[in-house]
């Protein structure tokens, strides 16, 4: 992949929201569960696919993956950032040059990133109730990829908030097969090093790679702070033990927390 250093006099436009989802593009994953998606190859060549999970007509989650550039991970990112919490109707009337202005502009020649960022997205939302969401899906179309889920634990149970947790699960998803690969507890870090306390928790999840948090509550600004860090949070499970919940979460019966 492409990356924004060698991008060469171009990077002269390259602005810090850009740089930052090219670095640390959010929603960088296959959905698991999901109402509509989308797989589109651009006239560069790129190809971006992208899930959307609605809820009363607005989108709850979305993601995306691409073997593109960084210019087309990030506007991934930012795509799918914008949709959460839009309804159907809002993503009808998004475009491109949308994409762009929330980068402050794309360097000469990138343009079509956000184009096939924004197409791919609206095309999965209108492939919402067709067979397979709109893709024809086999299982090797996913082999290789894996989502790493976090849940924090307390007394071997999923904590209500992960603020009294004791220990996190840190489980291994085969996104192909939907089967869990491998776990991993881990006790909380007490500091991370260059980082304030109410950090703590999304760098260091982060750091471990997770791409999904599963917990019982957690405030908007909190939910913020793991967002920025490309974290996905789902709420409002009932606390289980984490084996149970997470083939919940597989199956789609758990509730995607919003942004």
């Amino acid at each position: 992949m492409e990356s924004l250093g060698e991008l060469g006099e171009s990077q002269q436009t390259v602005s810090h929201v850009l740089m930052d989802h090219a670095q640390r593009p959010r929603n960088n994953y296959p959905l698991l569960d999901f109402d509509g998606r989308a797989r589109i190859t651009g006239t560069c060549g790129d190809t971006m696919e992208v899930w959307v999970k609605v809820r009363d007509g607005v989108i709850e989650q979305a993601a995306f993956i691409t073997e593109g550039c960084a210019v087309s991970h990030a506007c991934g990112s930012m795509t799918t950032c914008m949709a959460e919490g839009r309804s159907l109707e809002e993503i009808e009337a998004l475009e491109a040059e949308h994409v762009i202005k929330a980068f402050r502009g794309l360097p000469p020649g990138h343009e079509h990133c956000a184009d096939l960022s924004s197409s791919a997205l609206k095309l999965a939302c209108a492939n919402i109730g067709e067979p397979g969401g709109g893709v024809d899906v086999a299982p090797e179309d996913l082999s290789g990829i894996v989502v790493r889920v976090a849940l924090p634990l307390a007394e071997g149970f999923i904590s209500g908030t992960v603020e009294s947790a004791e220990r996190f699960a840190l489980v291994d998803v085969e996104a192909a097969s939907m089967c869990v690969v491998n776990r991993e507890d881990m006790a909380v870090p007490d500091a991370v090093e260059g980082t304030e306390n109410g950090a703590i928790l999304p760098v260091w999840l982060q750091e471990q790679r997770v791409q999904v948090l599963i917990c019982g509550s957690m405030d908007e600004d909190t939910r913020i702070l793991f967002a920025e860090r490309g974290v996905q949070v789902v709420l409002d499970p009932a606390p289980d033990i984490p084996e149970e919940l997470i083939a919940e979460y597989l199956a789609g019966s758990l509730r995607g927390g919003g942004r």
